[in-house]
């Protein structure tokens, strides 16, 4: 979760990675509607388990990985008008993401995965 206020470096970052990956034609609401794919395939309701990377240490490398990926989506970004050629210092990036996790004492959370599984009988 960012941090609270609309002009967090942390909530800009993740809405542009977040919208860049929507509009690329990622299914970035996947996980929750699990359920609903597998009762489409026919399948029994599934199993499900969220986890997610957190950390909040100054020298966690997940400041580095959010800078990265945004670094990374920019140029889709740009094209889609989320975010402007000099909007974003991907060098600061890190920096200020720590800095704002501090100010509100929380940690850094990413790459959360769901899993699904469900048994199917046996033939």
């Amino acid at each position: 979760m960012p941090p609270p206020g609309p002009d967090s470096t942390t909530k800009r970052v993740l809405t542009c990675i977040v919208e860049t990956l929507r509009r690329s034609g990622a299914h970035i609401d996947l996980g929750p509607r699990l359920r609903k794919v597998f009762t489409a395939a026919g399948l029994s309701q599934p199993n499900m388990r969220l986890e997610a990377v957190m950390d909040g240490r100054d020298e966690s490398p997940l400041y580095q990985y959010c800078a990265d990926t945004l670094a990374s989506l920019l140029p889709k970004a740009i094209e889609y008008g989320i975010a402007t050629a000099d909007e974003f210092d991907v060098e600061s990036i890190p920096e200020r993401l720590r800095t704002e996790m501090n100010a509100v004492g929380y940690a850094m959370v990413v790459g959360t995965v769901v899993a699904a599984w469900c048994t199917t009988a046996q033939p």
